[in-house]
């Protein structure tokens, strides 16, 4: 009797080890799963960093084209102003050129004609 009892309880210890064997593999499995699964978690934060950064470089990138940009604008409209000012002075200078001619003319013909009279 008391063979048979400890037989029993040597027999539901055995259920008992091969029930807990298994439950120990998944936690070690869940315990390796956690691990990795923080690991990937810190690579995310690290990416996200790293991402933000990447966005703020971007945005400055943004402005300074931005502002390169409007700089060459107010240069094309400066050289287009300097170009229109250049082309009046010619007109200007072609002018005065021509009335300095005539005028020239006009004294050339009255030295003459005083030359002529004396």
């Amino acid at each position: 009797m008391a063979n048979s009892k400890l037989q029993e309880k040597e027999d539901k210890l055995t259920k008992l080890v091969n029930l807990i064997e298994p439950l120990r593999r998944k936690v070690k499995e869940q315990e390796s799963l956690r691990e990795q699964l923080n690991q990937a978690n810190g690579e995310m934060k690290s990416l996200h960093v790293v991402n933000e950064e990447f966005k703020k470089e971007l945005a400055g990138s943004k402005k300074e084209q931005a502002a390169v940009e409007d700089k060459e604008r107010e240069l094309d409209s400066l050289k287009l102003k300097a170009e229109s000012y250049l082309e009046k002075s010619k007109k200007a200078i072609c002018d005065e050129k021509s009335k300095l001619r005539k005028i020239g003319k006009i004294s050339s013909k009255n030295l003459k004609s005083w030359k002529k009279r004396s």
